[in-house]
């Protein structure tokens, strides 16, 4: 893995499970200055040199590593299991995916949002990395929460399995208030706050069959968990909004 020259390796996870919006995330990952490691998860092999594209499409990816991933778990599957390992070889880590809310009109322009305020611009990705540099007890950065969300941060149907999934890692239950998390699942974290859940051994007969459920599964929990990461282990987190 390469490393920049101010000491940061860095990485990111793209679930590029619509396809069609290949050229749309190179767009927002041009916007990173620094040198990263790219890691691509699609649900269907198809006829394209995935690799080859967004190495060629993006001057800073520096290596890209493509995967076939069974449509369970979602975009979560995929960086909790599959990339675990090459995630944790990372100081930084990036998570996005193609989202589409389809199940609500109101939530259409969801993704564009949590694109902006994670990748919006060279400036918003230099605040970020910068605030990671200065501030070695930062855990997690994560946008704002989407304004057509109401009674945001709430559990939902998911505080017992992030509970279950605390117990496994020998931290403390979860609060009766459910914690600030990146709604959405979109965020930067520093890997080591992840590396309990990267090392709990997830796979994915510990998802449940994809029925296009809207709350109260594994990858639901794991979001919000996210979010309590970073309090669990004596770090802090922070919402980020757009450098213009």
């Amino acid at each position: 893995m390469l490393e920049d020259i101010k000491g940061f390796k860095l990485s990111v996870h793209l679930h590029l499970f619509h396809t069609e919006m290949a050229d749309e995330f190179v767009e927002y990952l041009c916007n990173i200055p620094e040198k990263f490691n790219l890691f691509i998860s699609i649900s269907e092999n198809e006829f394209l040199d995935w690799q080859d594209y967004f190495l060629s499409n993006i001057p800073n990816a520096c290596n890209c590593k493509v995967i076939i991933a069974e449509n369970i778990g979602r975009d979560v599957a995929p960086w909790v299991i599959d990339f675990a390992n090459d995630i944790i070889e990372s100081d930084v880590f990036c998570h996005i995916h193609t989202k589409r809310s389809d199940y609500n009109s109101s939530l259409s322009s969801w993704k564009n949002y949590l694109l902006k305020h994670t990748l919006g611009s060279q400036k918003t990705v230099s605040y970020i990395l910068e605030r990671f540099r200065s501030n070695n007890r930062l855990g997690l950065v994560y946008p704002p929460y989407f304004p057509s969300l109401t009674n945001q941060p709430h559990w939902g149907g998911n505080r017992a399995t992030v509970a279950s999934l605390l117990a496994k890692l020998n931290m403390p239950s979860p609060p009766i208030r459910c914690a600030d998390f990146p709604a959405g699942s979109f965020f930067w974290a520093r890997t080591h706050c992840l590396k309990p859940l990267l090392d709990l051994g997830l796979d994915r007969s510990d998802f449940p069959t994809e029925q296009g459920q809207i709350d109260g599964t594994l990858a639901h929990a794991i979001e919000r968990l996210v979010g309590l990461l970073p309090l669990a282990q004596g770090m802090i987190a922070e919402c980020v909004h757009y450098q213009d």
